[in-house]
């Protein structure tokens, strides 16, 4: 009986061994396993990588680079995300807005811009529009501080929201003396929309949006206008801000690199906190939280007819 398997035995024993000697000496090459070519300060210019990973459609396949090497360059950087939530909108703003299409004309023309990307530093690494700073939210006080911007030509600050932390940080830059600030009115994502060019790690590549939506109502089931809500993703520090509207209303896209079924995330839903975990995946993708005066409620199943309803 032994002889007769013999030969295959001693074929397994000489595919296997050169099986696994060629995978040592080539491997397969994914995003995760490139090195960082950045060393990443707080308002550095990042020159463009020669990565051009090819990611699907599916958030499942998506392989980012793992957040904690690019936050061990940033220790401080629990600090920052915490200051950025701390800040909370003006009740009146000294900037004006700048469309995407009017920034592009005067930058053509030559003029003086300095473009601030106002995320967070990993959000940044992965992609954004070239010739910005990264200056993150919660750092615009100190930054500017030490480094003052200049106080001629235009400042335009922008993000993800598509434009609230932009407004944030301006409403910061106003509050320091600052009166040459634009908001890029429908920020990266619009950027990215109209076709131009981005650099970084996945510049070009598209981001998989993550809807939050719900309500926050008061004590007497009326509609709470214009409280903050922010969502914060703890293992990559991203973030993302809105507010509700005369109904209570909020719908806030996360454009997180690196967001799959299962990440954790937090909301802070004015002074009320709560954890959750992105859902399986759906098209449209999200989460529906609505706080009930203090009474925070995660009803996943009618996240779609919520979204549908609103036309989102």
């Amino acid at each position: 009986m032994m002889k007769k398997y013999l030969p295959l035995i001693i074929l397994a024993l000489i595919i296997v061994p050169a099986f696994a000697f060629f995978i040592k000496r080539h491997p397969k090459q994914s995003l995760l396993q490139k090195p960082l070519k950045q060393q990443l300060k707080i308002g550095q210019k990042i020159p463009s990588a020669n990565l051009q990973p090819s990611l699907t459609d599916n958030a499942q396949n998506t392989k980012p680079i793992p957040p904690q090497k690019i936050l061990q360059k940033f220790p401080h950087q629990k600090k920052t995300q915490a200051l950025a939530l701390s800040v909370n909108f003006p009740s009146k703003p000294h900037y004006q807005f700048l469309h995407i299409a009017q920034l592009r004309e005067r930058l053509k023309q030559g003029q003086k811009i300095l473009i601030v990307d106002v995320r967070d530093p990993y959000a940044f690494l992965m992609q954004h529009i070239p010739q910005a700073i990264n200056i993150p939210l919660g750092e615009v006080k100190s930054y500017v501080t030490s480094n003052p911007l200049p106080k001629t030509g235009m400042v335009v600050t922008y993000c993800s929201c598509p434009r609230h932390e932009a407004e944030l940080a301006a409403a910061v830059l106003n509050g320091m003396g600052y009166h040459n600030i634009f908001v890029l009115y429908g920020g990266l994502p619009g950027w990215v929309k109209d076709g131009y060019h981005t650099d970084g790690e996945l510049a070009g590549e598209p981001v998989h949006v993550y809807w939050v939506v719900g309500h926050v109502y008061n004590g007497k089931n009326q509609p709470r206008r214009g409280v903050v809500v922010r969502i914060f993703q703890p293992q990559t520090q991203q973030l993302e801000i809105g507010k509700t509207d005369k109904n209570g209303f909020y719908a806030i896209s996360l454009r997180f690199y690196g967001l799959m079924p299962g990440s954790q995330l937090q909301a802070f839903l004015g002074a009320d906190v709560v954890y959750f975990s992105a859902g399986p995946q759906t098209k449209p993708w999200g989460t529906l939280i609505n706080d009930y005066d203090g009474s925070v409620k995660i009803i996943s199943r009618k996240f779609l007819s919520t979204f549908k309803k609103y036309h989102l």
